[in-house]
């Protein structure tokens, strides 16, 4: 009930700000079933909060947690038109995350540290309907797209963002591999396999007694 006259206190209090956002709980226990409430959890961007962020330090928030959206926020109207609005090419899906992209590459955002807004979670939203029919890794990926270009249309030279942008990009185009690294890749094990490959018998067991003692040669 706060949201509105907070949010606008905020603004108030930094008129460098063109938009005001927050953590968003990802909500389930609105089904009144009890066993639901364990399932809710609150997201706060990967930012310091309570914060002035500077442009573009926001975009590496909403490329790992896709948390800052303009549904938590209030924004100025100038600042909307300062940026060019929403893209139209994006509808359904990421319409909010470009927006929130191009205004936070552009211009200070405050993060607060306050949670304003529940994000109901059911099966029939339409992220969770891409996510079971795969339209969402399709529409995830058509967003970075987008946002590689776009960051250097605008001469965007920040190291991490761009970092953390390959990283998501490789990610959504190598699903399979991606996954699997991150489960089971361990660069003891890599080496010890490889040794295994290509060093002569002799220089393998002399490798084991020093990964194991001698009882193991």
């Amino acid at each position: 009930p706060e949201k509105l006259a907070e949010q606008t206190t905020i603004l108030s209090l930094y008129p460098d700000a063109a938009m005001v956002c927050g953590p968003v709980e990802w909500w389930y226990s609105w089904t009144g079933d009890p066993d639901d409430k364990e399932h809710n959890h609150v997201v706060a961007p990967a930012v310091q909060v309570d914060t002035l962020v500077q442009p573009p330090r926001l975009v590496t928030s909403i490329l790992k947690t896709e948390t800052v959206t303009t549904t938590s926020s209030l924004l100025r109207r100038d600042a909307i038109e300062a940026v060019g609005g929403f893209e139209d090419s994006f509808y359904g899906l990421y319409e909010d995350q470009v927006f929130c992209a191009k205004l936070s590459t552009q211009l200070p955002v405050f993060v607060a540290g306050k949670c304003w807004y529940r994000w109901r979670k059911h099966p029939d939203s339409s992220c969770a309907v891409a996510v079971q029919t795969g339209n969402y890794r399709d529409a995830r990926l058509t967003f970075l797209q987008w946002l590689k270009k776009y960051l250097a249309e605008q001469n965007i030279e920040d190291t991490e963002v761009w970092k953390v942008l390959r990283r998501e990009l490789w990610k959504c185009q190598h699903p399979n591999l991606s996954g699997h690294v991150r489960r089971s890749w361990r660069p003891e094990e890599w080496f010890k396999n490889l040794a295994k490959r290509t060093l002569p018998i002799p220089v393998q067991r002399w490798l084991r007694t020093r990964w194991y003692g001698r009882d193991h040669v």
